[in-house]
């Protein structure tokens, strides 16, 4: 009877002790997690609109419709409230979202700022409970050597997943400090500020955060048979690909992943394939039915550096150039760069020296993975999540339009989080392998005649040897264990932060398109694009600015900037055309002529090119030459007001009257506004006498 009673008592404390741990346990982690991952970037939350927000924001006439416009939305291409254009691709997810938020907030860089970092600190949130479902249930099969040999081996089952998780946190101290490097390598990693500090970029947020969610339900119904875990794995698998299309690399992901971490339930990874595949269908189908099929997106050189490549002996190389880049982004992340656009990057042979040291280094991954293969090894794992995620915008076996970007590693870069860790694991148990020595070679876990430490050959106390001496006097091992411990931990505190470091001074760059394109020119001076961004931004201030000293000084930089892009690629009618303005506006006129027909030259349908070089041939009386190129003007827009305008000022010069005072009526009928048009009208008739 006492000992009921003393059981009755003992338990409820107990338990409620447990729970107490649990919940603490459970919850500081996620916790550090989130509030790290919210102030790397809290130097972002004052940044306005920069570089192509404007495309998912304030241009984009669906999301200005709010609520209203979600419909419509889901009818159409990611970009088609911004161009009209219904063929690109089919992200509806990401425009609904920022449909909401305008309809709540209204048009708030601020807001939508801050929501991308809250989304980021959940999703790093996420991403650290995935790692530990991954890597926690070792004994379901799948877990490999690193944490096989560091992990406890607990009487907790695969299925009592709360019980493991709590001692996780309390007894697997090495596997949880191996997990937390990978989720603090991926928060401070300076790779991801595009994706963060860019609202345009929150589709890989989305998807990054659905995608994990998508697989840690697929680990869910593997461990526990649960059908709300698959339909579930289903929805979050649907709701990636509907955030960013590279989400349906997944589907291979999700499969590889099992197969490295839970090990060979066949029927279980069958159904899990099926049910991933079916959501991939829909995706196509429904892609399909919206996106237009009679308009096709043309690569262009500006675009893709890779268009230049004429023949595979260039093509092949510089390929590999490009995943070689993407991999040293991973270890030595800078210069940072928003673009990368011809000539950056450029084209390379066999026999470029970057070609050879990338084809190396890949080829060297290739073997290791072969060698590998069977043993399913967890770096071989991290390699595959690598270049599976990148495969679809890694120009490997399509070119897309982008040679390079930083958002396309956000994936990727899971790979290389998860990787580091475990290789700075390895590298610690090579040198500090004499931990499992005495100091004399011989093993510690067993005495001098290979007996168990835990007991001697008598079977006497198992903290004594043979000898009768303490096993507790010698630490040697258990030292040696500490300084193996905290090595890791120093490697990876230093890169932290070192990458924390990088991260929040690269973040400013990003506060708006001055910034951005000037931090652009100086760590991508190879680029056309980042030199004319940067010229537009100074073109713009020079059209508003009323002094005239600053005027010019604007449009000067504006100049030189555009030369600059011009000198990298020949070949684009717009700087050319904003080359000429910039010109016209401190009266370079001759130089304006020149850029106008050299834009002409090169898009013989510039219609403000034609019309600007009519403006520059009246204003030296030449009204032939003039006349010729308003009236090529209104042939190719018959809508374009401030053409007729200037036609009817050449015919009004030339004294043909009844035509001028045709054209002078129809400039006002499509631009009711314009006062020059006006004001020669009213001359006209006063001319007429009407």
């Amino acid at each position: 009877m006492k000992a009921n009673k003393k059981d009755k008592k003992i338990i409820p404390t107990e338990a409620s002790l447990r729970t107490s741990q649990k919940t603490t346990r459970f919850f500081l982690p996620e916790i550090i997690i989130f509030i790290t991952a919210f102030l790397i970037y809290s130097n972002t939350l004052n940044h306005e609109y920069a570089f192509d927000d404007d495309v998912i924001t304030k241009k984009n006439y669906l999301v200005q419709k709010g609520t209203g416009g979600i419909s419509e939305i889901f009818q159409h291409s990611y970009t088609y409230g911004f161009d009209r254009d219904n063929s690109s691709v089919y992200r509806p997810l990401i425009i609904a979202m920022m449909a909401v938020e305008v309809g709540i907030v209204g048009n708030s860089p601020k807001t939508h700022h801050l929501i991308n970092v809250l989304l980021y600190g959940f999703s790093c949130v996420l991403f650290y409970w995935m790692l530990l479902n991954l890597f926690a249930l070792s004994s379901g099969g799948g877990l490999r050597k690193e944490f096989a040999q560091i992990s406890r081996k607990t009487n907790t089952s695969p299925i009592e997943k709360k019980n493991f998780l709590s001692q996780s946190h309390a007894g697997n101290q090495s596997t949880l400090i191996i997990i937390l490097s990978m989720v603090f390598l991926f928060i401070t990693h300076p790779i991801h500020t595009e994706v963060v500090a860019n609202i345009k970029s929150r589709d890989e947020i989305l998807c990054f955060m659905f995608a994990i969610l998508s697989l840690s339900s697929a680990l869910h119904y593997f461990d526990k048979e649960k059908i709300s875990s698959y339909l579930m794995m289903m929805v979050f698998f649907f709701m990636a690909v509907l955030t960013k299309e590279t989400g349906i690399t997944f589907s291979v992901m999700i499969p590889v992943t099992l197969l490295f971490f839970r090990g060979k339930k066949y029927l279980s990874l069958i159904k899990v394939i099926a049910g991933l595949g079916v959501v991939v269908l829909v995706y196509l189908l429904l892609r399909a039915e919206v996106l237009d099929k009679s308009r096709g997106n043309e690569m262009k050189l500006i675009n893709n550096s890779l268009v230049a490549a004429k023949s595979l002996s260039v093509m092949i190389p510089s390929k590999i150039c490009l995943l070689g880049k993407y991999l040293s982004m991973l270890f030595y992340p800078h210069p940072l760069s928003h673009d990368y656009s011809f000539n950056q990057i450029p084209a390379r042979g066999w026999g470029d020296a970057v070609t050879i040291i990338n084809f190396t280094g890949i080829l060297t991954l290739f073997l290791y993975g072969m060698f590998f293969l069977l043993k399913k090894d967890a770096l071989l794992y991290c390699v595959i999540f690598f270049l599976v995620t990148l495969s679809p915008v890694s120009n490997l076996f399509f070119l897309i339009s982008a040679s390079f970007a930083e958002r396309f590693l956000f994936l990727p870069s899971v790979g290389f989080c998860i990787g580091l860790p475990l290789l700075l694991e390895r590298a610690k148990q090579l040198i500090f392998q004499r931990g499992k020595s005495d100091g004399t070679g011989k093993d510690i876990k067993k005495n001098e005649t290979g007996k168990d430490i835990k007991k001697n050959e008598t079977g006497s106390d198992i903290k004594k040897n043979e000898a009768g001496k303490d096993f507790k006097k010698n630490e040697t091992g258990n030292n040696i264990k500490k300084s193996g411990n905290i090595f890791f931990i120093l490697i990876i505190s230093v890169i932290v932060m070192i990458f924390s470091t990088m991260t929040i001074s690269r973040n400013p760059d990003w506060k708006n398109n001055v910034t951005l394109f000037a931090a652009g020119v100086k760590n991508s001076p190879n680029s056309f694009r980042t030199h004319a961004g940067y010229a537009d931004q100074f073109r713009v201030k020079g059209e508003v600015e009323r002094n005239p000293e600053l005027r010019k000084r604007y449009l000067v930089i504006a100049i030189e900037e555009y030369k600059k892009s011009i000198a990298i690629l020949e070949d684009t009618p717009p700087n050319w055309y904003n080359l000429g303005v910039c010109y016209y506006m401190i009266d370079e006129k001759e130089n304006a002529k020149n850029a106008y027909k050299k834009t002409i030259a090169l898009e013989a349908s510039h219609k403000d090119a034609l019309n600007n070089l009519g403006v520059i041939y009246f204003e030296k009386r030449q009204f032939a030459e003039a006349q010729e190129c308003f009236e090529k003007v209104v042939s190719l827009d018959p809508r374009h007001g401030a053409a007729y305008g200037n036609l009817g000022a050449v015919e009004h010069n030339l004294g043909k009257y009844e035509l001028a005072l045709e054209h002078y009526m129809k400039s006002l009928e499509l631009l009711p506004d314009n006062k020059n048009v006006r004001e020669n009208l009213e001359k006209l008739r006063a001319a007429l006498g009407r």
